[in-house]
């Protein structure tokens, strides 16, 4: 933090001169009326601090922030790991003894080509006699700690031999935390998140929800979590412990079922097809103090009549408070809603990003009917009652909460990553990313890797090995081998 209030005075001319443009005129031009509406409803009166609050859109002073670019050392760290080559030793799981074959070989449960089942059962074989490598699956973020679980069981029904290893990304020192070797009980987890010093496990077996003690090495139960119900975490910036349960509701067909028009089929293994009928959605919180869980929201939406996530029925969690947008009876205009304040934002359309005491953000796109498209930033800070706007069209349109700044990334694809100071519209740069598939994990929501508060990670699958493949024509293609990269920032201490 204090790296940044030092940027924020060193370039304090700067921005007294050319980042910010105060105007209240409501004629804007055609341009910047296409994106950015400033026409409101009347001004309300300012707020009172110790209650529900509303926010008029006039209570907001406009700043039109001019974006610069700067080649000065950014307040931020950056850390990148490859996951793919990560060496996490190897071993022989306990399953692999003889007496177990029959019971977890998972090859026999399910249908295959002739000619892969073959390659499977060589591979079988073979994981019978040799060590396996240790291969990540979930994994959380902490500061500068990665947190891992790995297992070594491959080609099995279940977990048996499986590890969570804590990464220290400076010194890629390697601690095992826990361990589960048994091969009469199995162990899949599939969701991580550490949060206030405490590691949390979603377990897939037992269907519980559970914390690390890692004094002992032992998950403690703090959860039953029902078979049929899909559990995530939700992070946030408040130091909660919220997850969200998706009981899906689906109707089993015969598998020629041909759907219809908007009709989703899903099926496991080939043998069950089920026809996609909408879902039951809730929001739970653990009380540390009671030690129990209550549910804060909760929503039944249909495949042909979805409930919108973010909207007054389905809030979402953004940052430190759940928000959802409004529209006033006879207004086009938005109102951005959370459990402290209303914000009347005077936009047709946002996207909403973040939300907590002090600033709300949103984000509009605009596709100007060429293809071109155009991302602005809106953030409405609560304290200083200014309303930032900040085109960063040509730097990305997705943007993660980073102290007082933001990571802005592309959604897709290779580019730079910058880290933005909004009030000076200063961007810094801070990596390139060069893979496909990427996938942005930003600090307050969770996929496919969660941070805890003051991280942000980016997932990138990296194409490698080019490699030429003959087809079963006679044609031949150049085919890739794939890596994942994972790429997070924190802030400088």
């Amino acid at each position: 933090m204090k790296k940044i209030l030092s940027f924020i005075a060193a370039f304090a001319i700067i921005a007294s001169c050319c980042s910010c443009d105060k105007n209240k005129d409501k004629n804007k031009d055609k341009n910047e009326t296409d994106i950015v509406d400033t026409t409101g409803e009347a001004a309300l009166d300012k707020p009172v601090e110790d209650e529900f609050r509303t926010y008029g859109k006039d209570y907001f002073t406009t700043i039109n922030v001019n974006t610069t670019y700067t080649d000065a050392k950014p307040p931020v760290k950056d850390y990148v790991i490859n996951l793919t080559n990560y060496d996490f030793g190897s071993r022989k799981p306990p399953c692999k003894d003889e007496k177990y074959i029959d019971r977890y070989k998972y090859i026999d449960e399910h249908v295959y080509e002739d000619e892969y089942k073959k390659q499977l059962e060589e591979m079988w074989e073979k994981s019978m006699t040799e060590p396996t490598d240790g291969m990540a699956g979930d994994v959380c973020i902490d500061g500068k700690y990665i947190y891992a679980v790995v297992s070594y069981d491959v080609m099995c029904t279940g977990m048996h031999e499986v590890s969570i290893f804590r990464i220290d990304s400076e010194n890629n020192e390697k601690t095992e935390i826990f361990r589960h070797s048994d091969p009469e009980t199995s162990c899949r987890i599939v969701h991580i998140y550490r949060m206030n010093g405490v590691l949390y496990v979603i377990k897939l077996d037992d269907h519980s929800l559970c914390y690390l003690d890692e004094d002992k090495k032992e998950l403690v139960n703090i959860k039953e979590l029902p078979e049929d119900i899909n559990t995530v975490f939700c992070p946030n910036n408040a130091g909660r412990l919220i997850i969200e349960t998706i009981k899906e509701e689906r109707e089993l067909v015969p598998n020629d079922y041909e759907p219809k028009e908007g009709e989703l089929l899903y099926s496991y293994d080939g043998t069950q097809t089920y026809l996609m009928k909408g879902s039951d959605n809730a929001y739970e919180e653990f009380d540390f103090d009671t030690k129990t869980w209550k549910t804060l929201y909760s929503v039944h939406t249909l495949k042909d009549d979805p409930v919108e996530l973010g909207s007054p029925e389905y809030p979402e969690l953004n940052g430190k408070y759940f928000a959802w947008k409004e529209k006033p009876e006879g207004s086009r205009k938005i109102d951005i809603v959370t459990e402290k304040y209303r914000v009347s934002t005077g936009l047709t359309g946002c996207e909403v990003k973040y939300a907590d005491d002090d600033k709300v953000m949103a984000v509009q796109y605009n596709m100007q009917g060429s293809g071109a498209s155009e991302s602005r930033l809106h953030i409405f800070n609560l304290k200083k009652a200014e309303h930032y706007i900040i085109d960063s069209s040509k730097y990305g349109s997705r943007f993660s909460v980073l102290g007082d700044g933001l990571i802005v990334s592309t959604t897709g694809g290779s580019g730079d990553i910058y880290y933005l100071l909004p009030e000076l519209g200063m961007f810094f740069r801070l990596t390139d990313i060069n893979g496909v598939n990427m996938g942005i994990n930003q600090n307050y929501y969770s996929n496919p890797y969660l941070c805890s508060e003051g991280s942000v990670a980016l997932n990138v699958t990296k194409q490698v090995n080019p490699h030429e493949v003959e087809l079963a024509n006679g044609d031949k293609i150049t085919d890739y081998d794939f890596e994942t990269e994972l790429h997070w920032f924190t802030l400088e201490e």
